[in-house]
């Protein structure tokens, strides 16, 4: 494997900017376009020094098994966890997190009542903090599913002619046990690519647990809003199955082609337990839902999105064992005005579920880059949230 310098990751970047121009602002002479190209490469045009700072990495200091040691977690999720999480197979309880990653988990899963929510810096795990208690969570319970459910490939030609069914053709679990909450669709993207990867074994039944769902649900999610239960598609509804269709068949082709492995998980598929559709999220809501602020709003003012929320409203209330995990990321950009009407989001988001900030079923874990440390002043970091999550 080649290693790169500093300077030969400058050197790309430098011709990167360069192409862009030449690209997007094509110039068909060519000793216009070369002085452009002599301006731009100066000093003090579009480049500058290089400036290099180092990160010291974070310490894995505790293991799986002593941040789980007081949990109701079984033994066979402990081992489980880590290698899905780190898509390590020869991974166990004896994995070692960062002291952040391990103290969420720990809080999350061992201490009913406590929420998380972790300060770090980039490249510091933030992202695993709230997974390994999420995904934990959800394995525990995943004990009690069974393991290989039918499914209904409806966007395929062979059963266009029948009547409408969900692609989850049991749906009497499903749910929305949790909702990762991004600012932009941008972050939603990132985080589904690494739900693929972790969930993946569940899929293809590598390890004996009953496979976990998910999907985005933004303004991206392909689909009209009404899922058209026992109904047969008609010529408007086909475009959604074809589009599926296509993403499928996108899918089999990365699959096999000599390319990366890792590079299936950029692209969308029920494989891996995605729920690509508003007619499959709705009809059978996903055990992670991710969307952005904006979504939720526009879901919790209309009628059509109400199934997800009665079914987790429903699902809540069969056991007080069943958490409903409620995850925001990048909680540094919820300030000011545009805060406050995400905190009011929220609060409608808990009382459509029948649960509120002292409830014993709410589990809040947030991520966030810095937060107001001043006890002095009026954001100072507790208050601030308590008033955003309306949780003590």
């Amino acid at each position: 494997m080649t290693v790169q310098t500093p300077g030969d990751i400058e050197k790309r970047l430098r011709e990167a900017y360069l192409k862009y121009y030449d690209t997007a602002f094509w110039l068909s002479n060519d000793q216009i376009r070369n002085e452009r190209s002599n301006l731009l490469r100066s000093e003090g045009r579009i480049f500058t020094d290089v400036r290099l700072e180092a990160i010291l990495s974070y310490e894995n200091a505790i293991s799986v098994a002593e941040a789980t040691e007081n949990s109701p977690l079984d033994d066979d999720i402990k081992d489980l966890l880590p290698k899905l999480i780190f898509s390590d197979e020869s991974a166990d309880r004896q994995k070692k997190l960062r002291k952040h990653q391990a103290e969420a988990l720990n809080t999350s899963i061992s201490s009913p009542g406590s929420n998380p929510v972790v300060t770090s810096g980039t490249g510091s795990g933030k992202t695993e903090s709230f997974l390994l208690p999420l995904i934990a969570s959800l394995l525990q319970e995943a004990k009690s599913w069974p393991i290989d459910p039918e499914v209904n490939r409806w966007w395929e030609p062979s059963a266009r002619g029948s009547k409408w069914l969900p692609y989850r053709s049991d749906g009497s679990r499903a749910a929305m046990r949790s909702m990762i909450l991004y600012p932009t669709n941008a972050l939603v993207e990132d985080q589904i690519s690494r739900l693929r990867r972790i969930l993946r074994p569940l899929h293809e039944q590598i390890y004996d647990v009953a496979p976990i769902y998910f999907g985005r649900y933004t303004g991206q999610t392909i689909g009209s809003r009404v899922p058209p239960i026992g109904k047969v598609l008609k010529w408007n509804d086909l475009e959604t199955a074809k589009q599926v269709e296509d993403i499928e068949r996108t899918q089999n082709i990365v699959r096999d082609s000599k390319v990366d492995p890792s590079v299936q998980y950029e692209f969308p598929t029920h494989r891996f337990g995605e729920l690509l559709t508003r007619w499959d999220i709705i009809s059978t809501p996903p055990d992670i839902l991710i969307t952005n602020n904006s979504m939720l709003n526009v879901m919790l003012a209309r009628e059509d999105e109400n199934p997800i929320f009665e079914s987790t409203k429903r699902w809540l209330s069969e056991s007080k064992d069943h958490k409903f995990h409620l995850i925001v990321d990048e909680l540094h950009s919820h300030r000011g005005t545009a805060g406050t009407e995400v905190a009011l989001l929220i609060r409608t988001l808990l009382n459509r579920l029948g649960l509120d900030g002292e409830s014993d079923q709410l589990r809040c874990i947030a991520t966030s880059a810095s937060l107001p440390a001043d006890e002095s002043d009026y954001r100072n970091p507790l208050k601030y949230l308590e008033e955003f999550f309306g949780v003590s």
